[in-house]
């Protein structure tokens, strides 16, 4: 569900649950937006995970919580509920690709040639090379470069992002990116089409400076936990494994645009031994937790849980529907602070009137989102 329909399912929800009331609801747009412009202020910096920003909006929403009239429901009888988290990562001096083209091999430099984004179980892994276009697979647009292509156990060798990304006509919400065009999304599908591995090469027609080919490097060597080796690799190298073939990266990617179809293959006599030396880094983060007791002994047994996610991306990264923007803040105003804003409000209307409380009430805000998956 995308942030601005999930944004006005809560305004709806909110707008029922009063008028479910019989009377105009008890907060107020002004209070609503009060919380969103401190959650998302440049003082909190993108409530990145593990930052000082995020413990500061989790006291924030928990002084809410209490002004509000809500019951502590954490841990040794406060708003919290700690855990651990995976928050980034370190690279370690041991990181490696090794190319086989023909009968030669070519030894990449890290930070130079490729840095790593994404790690799996298994961080020693090699396999023949298969280009599958953009790497994706979307039903909702007809498209998959996946198609009629065997990659179990492969290398796969990907364009970064869309097909026709300037272009406003594109079946790819026209010049919106798409969750397809972000790197783990193009990890993840190779995962689930049983690749071993996944080197990511930025599409040139659309950059043209080979200068931000390895865009990663900036974010002080985060590389996520995906299930499966990825690296960003530069059209350089990636020309280098193309030769081969007699194929030139930039025309493969003119011709997937113009006919909108894959143009993927498997490339002969060429393959990749990739060594991954990745340092997680985890950190303790917290939910917010606050509770309504109900009003009816009949459903005492029975909760109603409300929650919103309160962090947000930081100052960027892969996970960005901008990656190239990393070091600047990510606000976070819709959808994570404007729902985490919904709940502070709705949770203080109810507190004033436990008569329309039958069951209780869970307030949850939480830190995490999907990293909290993994």
């Amino acid at each position: 569900m995308s942030t601005r329909r999930k944004t006005a399912t809560l305004v709806l929800f909110l707008l029922l649950t009063a008028a479910s009331w019989g009377a105009t609801p008890s907060f107020t747009p002004d209070a609503y937006l009060r919380h969103i412009k401190f959650l998302a202020s440049d003082d909190l910096r993108g409530r990145g995970n593990g930052t000082p920003e995020l413990d500061k909006a989790a006291e924030y929403i928990a002084e809410q919580f209490k002004a509000g009239g809500l019951a502590p429901a954490g841990e040794e009888g406060s708003y919290f509920q700690k855990f651990m988290l995976t928050t980034g990562s370190q690279l370690g001096p041991s990181n490696r690709l090794t190319l086989r083209i023909g009968e030669r091999s070519i030894e990449a430099t890290l930070h130079k040639d490729f840095v790593p984004i994404s790690v799996g179980e298994k961080a020693e892994v090699g396999g023949d090379i298969v280009f599958a276009g953009y790497g994706i697979t979307a039903d909702e647009y007809q498209y998959d470069d996946y198609r009629n292509l065997d990659v179990t156990d492969k290398i796969v060798l990907i364009l970064a992002h869309e097909p026709r990304e300037n272009d406003p006509s594109s079946p790819f919400n026209g010049v919106e990116m798409t969750m397809h065009g972000q790197d783990n999304n193009k990890v993840l599908t190779a995962r689930y089409s049983k690749a071993r591995a996944i080197l990511i090469v930025q599409d040139p027609a659309n950059h043209d400076d080979p200068s931000l080919d390895l865009p990663a490097a900036a974010a002080g060597a985060q590389v996520d936990e995906l299930g499966i080796c990825g690296l960003r690799i530069t059209r350089a190298l990636a020309q280098q494994i193309l030769d081969g073939q007699q194929r030139n990266l930039l025309e493969l990617q003119k011709q997937i645009d113009e006919k909108m179809a894959p143009q993927s293959f498997a490339l002969q006599s060429a393959g990749a031994d990739l060594k991954l030396d990745v340092i997680k880094v985890r950190k303790e983060v917290r939910n917010v937790v606050g509770l309504l007791a109900g009003s009816d002994p009949s459903v005492a047994d029975e909760t109603v849980i409300i929650g919103a996610h309160y962090d947000h991306l930081g100052q960027g990264g892969r996970s960005s529907m901008s990656p190239q923007l990393i070091g600047q803040v990510h606000h976070g105003a819709d959808d994570n602070a404007s729902g985490t804003a919904g709940i502070i409000e709705l949770a203080a209307a109810l507190a004033k009137d436990p008569l329309v409380r039958r069951r209780a009430y869970l307030f949850i805000a939480f830190a995490g989102e999907e990293l909290g998956l993994r």
